[in-house]
């Protein structure tokens, strides 16, 4: 119902996120909608993964950083 595709650490196709360690599939599901977006990040159920990316912020100013997260 999609397309997944295997990036490994190094891999700048997720950009502004950075893959740090191992493996993440980018998901393009037809079954289910995004939050936001058109993709689905999986991290590796096999083995250590992770993504990061860095952000600017101001010093006196308010933010609020949310994530959505799900478990299959």
């Amino acid at each position: 119902m999609g397309a997944t595709q295997s990036l490994y650490a190094g891999d700048d196709r997720l950009s502004p996120w950075i893959i740090e360690v191992g493996k993440v599939n980018l998901i393009t599901n037809l079954m289910y909608s995004p939050k936001s977006g058109i993709n689905f990040i999986g991290l590796d159920g096999t083995g250590q993964s992770s993504i990061s990316q860095t952000i600017s912020l101001t010093i006196g100013i308010s933010y609020i950083l949310s994530f959505n997260m799900a478990a299959t």
